[in-house]
């Protein structure tokens, strides 16, 4: 159960407080599908039992029981450890119906619908033979008061009319759940549009903070360089010229010739300076910085190109997200325009005022035969076409009402 709970988190309830029974929430495009995840009392030794309660068509889903068996797993479902697994099976469920969506199934028809509802539930079933009672014990009463049974007659009427009491009842349910349906969705999109000004704002002010973040960065780093140069610079004002030893142990090999030679020769006297052994290594020290110092401005240079290069590519990329939140952003409003345009309450709107259209132009048509303004030819072929177009129209209005809102 572990394993089952952190595969699909939120989207799973319990039924019960033993955690036997659960169900499963998967957000489709056509809204949300339900499926319950039940565990027999011999699980893991016998399989769980997955069911669609939403009536659907897929290719994992059987009708009519609305089983779902053909999930990887299931087939081959053993109880030796690391062989199944109810976490990885639920979740393929759960991919496989987000990633391809179940089409909605239309509703049986009035007689199906009703057979199944007796047979599932046993209040339903219960009401059924109640009336049924009722009738055959109201067929006794008047035989016992001498009067005569109702005839067949009476009896196919009586049915009629229960048959089509229930189907309103049944029309009627069927459009309640459709327009909660449809205001559930209407209610969720105008709760993504209050939200999104509040996101993009919430967006905006952490791009501020970033920036304001980058350029606290830069002002600390222009004051760390700032100090480290006034501290090179006191070092190199403190530092003072070396003592003038009291002997000279080179000079003091050469001879008078010599060292007469070097005072009038200023020359020789620079190439002899140059020559000695701790001058030529604070030259070669000397030459070791400079070359350390080319080297690091230019890596600070090529630094700089990359930097800037990597600003622009930001600022690039930040015109592009701006260019693709407005494209969605209209995107988001012609499909909440067609959504509106295309549900179900609309298009009943639509067909319902096409049934209304067909309805006058037949009525004018008989008012103008009745006025003998039109012959009978001439009424039989706008007659019949007035109510060929009544009728497609109703047609495809209980097509629609059979399938719900989305």
């Amino acid at each position: 159960m572990a394993s089952f709970e952190a595969a699909i988190g939120a989207a799973a309830r319990p039924y019960d407080t033993h955690k036997r029974n659960w169900c499963v929430t998967v957000p489709t495009q056509f809204g949300d599908l339900f499926f319950s995840v039940q565990l027999p009392p011999s699980f893991p030794q016998e399989p769980p039992r997955l069911t669609a309660l939403n009536r659907c068509s897929h290719p994992w889903v059987v009708h009519p029981s609305l089983a779902i068996t053909g999930a990887p797993g299931l087939s081959d479902w053993s109880a030796a450890p690391g062989h199944s697994d109810l976490g990885a099976l639920c979740k393929a469920v759960y991919d496989e119906f987000a990633a391809r969506p179940p089409m909605p199934a239309p509703a049986p028809a009035i007689g199906a619908a009703a057979a199944a509802a007796a047979a599932s539930t046993p209040a339903a079933g219960a009401g059924a033979g109640a009336g049924a009672g009722g009738a055959i014990g109201s067929v006794a009463a008047a035989v016992s008061a001498g009067g005569r049974a109702p005839s067949s007659a009476s009896a196919s009427a009586s049915a009629s009319a229960s048959a089509s009491a229930s189907a309103s009842g049944s029309a009627g349910r069927r459009q309640s759940v459709t327009d909660k349906l449809a205001e559930k969705q209407s209610a969720r999109e105008r709760e993504r549009e209050r939200q999104r000004p509040r996101a993009a704002a919430e967006r905006q002010k952490r791009e501020a903070a970033l920036l304001e973040q980058q350029r606290a960065q830069q002002t600390r780093q222009r004051a760390a360089t700032q100090v480290r140069a006034r501290a090179a610079a006191e070092r190199r004002a403190k530092l003072t010229p070396a003592e003038v030893p009291a002997r000279f142990p080179l000079l003091e090999s050469y001879s008078a010739v010599q060292l007469r030679e070097l005072r009038d020769d200023p020359d020789l006297l620079r190439e002899m300076v140059v020559n000695l052994d701790g001058v030529a290594r604070c030259r070669r020290l000397r030459d070791d910085w400079y070359d350390a110092a080319a080297a690091l401005a230019a890596q600070n240079l090529s630094c700089e190109d990359a930097v800037a290069a990597g600003k622009g590519a930001a600022s690039d990329l930040r015109e592009t997200e701006a260019v693709l939140q407005q494209r969605f952003d209209a995107l988001a409003l012609r499909r909440r325009a067609v959504v509106e345009r295309f549900s179900s309450p609309a298009l009943r709107g639509a067909l319902q005022s096409a049934m209304d259209a067909a309805d006058a132009r037949s009525e004018k048509v008989r008012a103008a035969l009745a006025d003998e303004e039109v012959g009978c030819a001439a009424f039989c072929k706008a007659m019949v076409e007035a109510r060929r177009e009544y009728h497609r129209r109703a047609a495809l209005k209980e097509r629609v009402e059979a399938y719900p809102a989305f």
